[in-house]
C-alpha cells in the first residue's frame, strides 16, 4: 500500500495546477479570416476550415507517457505549420492532463483556448437505483473510489473567436477501473468563422477505456454506454432550439468493438466522417492509408458531422498528422486526425 499512495501522490502533485488555465469567453482573437466563396450553380456561399483531433499521451508522472520534450516537439511543429501558412484552424486536445503539455498551447500560436472540466469540477452522481449492480462492483485497487486526481485532459484551441462555451464532467460513478481517477467528460465551444453568418459548435471528449482500464470488458463497456447516454443529452440540452452545426471529435475508445460505437451511434455510422469519406469515390480527398474495409473501427480517435438548420457542413479531406517518428520515436502513442470541412449557406436565410 506504501508504494500505491507514493504513486498516488506523485500524480496529484504533478496535475494540481489547472490546465490550461481557466479563460473566460467570449474570446475575440483571430489569425485571419477564411475566403468566403461563391457556387455559382447554388448561390450558397461558402468556408473551407480545418479541424485536428489528437491525444497528445499527457498522463503525469511516474505514469508511462509522453515526454515534455514530445510535447514541445508538438508545439513546435504546429508553430512551424503557422508559420507556413498550413496549421489547423482548430485543435481539439485529449490526455493533456498537466502543465507538461504547456509548450503546445505556448508553441502552437492559437489565440483562443478553452479547457475541459477540471480536476474538481463537481457532478452528480449516478444512482443506486439505475445501475445497481455496476455500482456494488466497484474496485478500490482498480481506481474506482479514489476520487478524481486528474482533470478531463481535454482542450479546444482555435484561430476563430469562441463566443461561448460550457464542460460537463461525466456523473460520479458512470466510469470503470482507472478511468474513474481522471474527471472525464466534455467540452462544448461555439466559435464563429469570420464570414459565416453564425457560430458553429465543436466537442471535444473522450471516453472511457476499454482494457486500459483495468477491469473486464464487459464492466468498462456499461460506463462507455453510461457515457454516451450523457453525451447525448447534453449536446440536446446545449444546441439551441435553431440548431447549429456541430463538430464532434475526441477519444471515443470504440477501436474494436461494434457493440460500443453501435451505441454511440444508435447504429447509424452517416456522421462519421471516416464512414462518410469511404462510401463514395468523389466524396472526399483521402490522405491516409486504412488498415481494413471499416477504417471508423480501426482507431479511437473519430470526428463527425451534424449539419445545422441553415448552415450545412460536409467533410471533404482526411489526413493523417504526427504519425512518423521524429527523431527516432513516436510523439505520442496516437496519430493525430485531421478532416478539413465546408462550411455552406444559402444568404438568404440570414
Amino acid at each position: 500500500m506504501g508504494r500505491w499512495f507514493a504513486v498516488l501522490v506523485c500524480i496529484a502533485v504533478s496535475a494540481c495546477a489547472p490546465f490550461p488555465d481557466p479563460v473566460e469567453v467570449p474570446q475575440h482573437g483571430a489569425t485571419h479570416a477564411p475566403v468566403v466563396k461563391l457556387d455559382p450553380e447554388t448561390g450558397r456561399k461558402y468556408v473551407e476550415i480545418s479541424v485536428l483531433i489528437y491525444n497528445v499521451w499527457g498522463l503525469p508522472w511516474p505514469l508511462k507517457a509522453n515526454s515534455l520534450d514530445s510535447m514541445q516537439k508538438i508545439g513546435e511543429i504546429l508553430g512551424e505549420m503557422r508559420a507556413a501558412g498550413t496549421e489547423p484552424d482548430i485543435v481539439l486536445l485529449q490526455e493533456a492532463f498537466t502543465m507538461k503539455s504547456q509548450p503546445i498551447l505556448e508553441l502552437s500560436g492559437y489565440p483562443n483556448i478553452v479547457g475541459g472540466p477540471r480536476r474538481d469540477d463537481p457532478s452528480a452522481k449516478l444512482s443506486k437505483e439505475e445501475a445497481p449492480d455496476f455500482i456494488e462492483g466497484r474496485s478500490f485497487w482498480k481506481g474506482e473510489k479514489l476520487g478524481k486526481w486528474l482533470n478531463s485532459g481535454l482542450a479546444i484551441l482555435s484561430n476563430f473567436p469562441i463566443e461561448e462555451s460550457s464542460t460537463r464532467p461525466f456523473r460520479q460513478r458512470a466510469c470503470a477501473g482507472f478511468d474513474c481517477m481522471s474527471n472525464k467528460g466534455m467540452l462544448l465551444a461555439a466559435i464563429r468563422i469570420p464570414g459565416v453568418p453564425e457560430p458553429i459548435e465543436i466537442f471535444d471528449t473522450h471516453m472511457n477505456s476499454n482494457d486500459a482500464s483495468g477491469v473486464p470488458p464487459e464492466r468498462s463497456k456499461v460506463a462507455h454506454n453510461l457515457q454516451a447516454d450523457e453525451i447525448q443529452d447534453y449536446l440536446s440540452a446545449e444546441i439551441n432550439d435553431d440548431r447549429r452545426a456541430l463538430i464532434a471529435g475526441g477519444d471515443f475508445n470504440t477501436r474494436g468493438d461494434r457493440g460500443r460505437l453501435e451505441y454511440l451511434t444508435g447504429n447509424d455510422h452517416s456522421p462519421i466522417v471516416r464512414f462518410y469519406c469511404t462510401q463514395s469515390e468523389d466524396r472526399c480527398d483521402i490522405r491516409m492509408s486504412f488498415d481494413g474495409d471499416e477504417p471508423w473501427l480501426d482507431t479511437q480517435d473519430l470526428q463527425a458531422f451534424f449539419p445545422g438548420n441553415r448552415i450545412d457542413i460536409r467533410p471533404i479531406a482526411i489526413e493523417a498528422l504526427f504519425d512518423e517518428p521524429v527523431d527516432g520515436k513516436m510523439l505520442s502513442d496516437h496519430d493525430a486526425y485531421l478532416v478539413e470541412y465546408r462550411v455552406t449557406w444559402d444568404p438568404a436565410d440570414f
